[in-house]
């Protein structure tokens, strides 16, 4: 009998065979659970921080190449924690807040500063 043919005479597809379902509990399908943008927020900050101590560690060890790897990721992650934390104050309307109080507050120094009403 030619390869893939079984002896039951039926050709198997492909991939995962029916009732399979190895992909559903343990591959690609499985069902994510949806977190908070403050659990990931929570969870890049204590990354952040542990790498900051391994930072802290490698300068010690005057390892370059580990001290600037180290470095790159500490600053990736960085990067993403910031555009995380704008992206929630901008989701949350603290983000329009804070500017409309940013611009009351300049225009209270300069009114102070020139003395005339804004």
């Amino acid at each position: 009998m030619p390869k893939g043919i079984p002896k039951s005479g039926h050709r198997r597809r492909r991939g995962g065979q029916p009732g399979n379902a190895n992909a559903v509990q343990h591959g690609y399908y499985r069902a994510a659970k949806i977190e908070s943008i403050g659990d990931i927020l929570a969870d890049m900050q204590r990354k952040q921080e542990l790498l900051s101590g391994f930072v802290e560690k490698a300068m010690t060890e005057e390892n370059t190449e580990d001290i600037l790897r180290l470095l790159q990721l500490y600053g990736q992650n960085a990067s993403r924690l910031g555009r995380l934390l704008r992206d929630q104050r901008a989701l949350s309307g603290e983000a329009v807040n804070g500017l409309a109080e940013a611009f009351a507050k300049a225009l209270d120094e300069l009114s102070t500063t020139w003395g005339v009403e804004l």
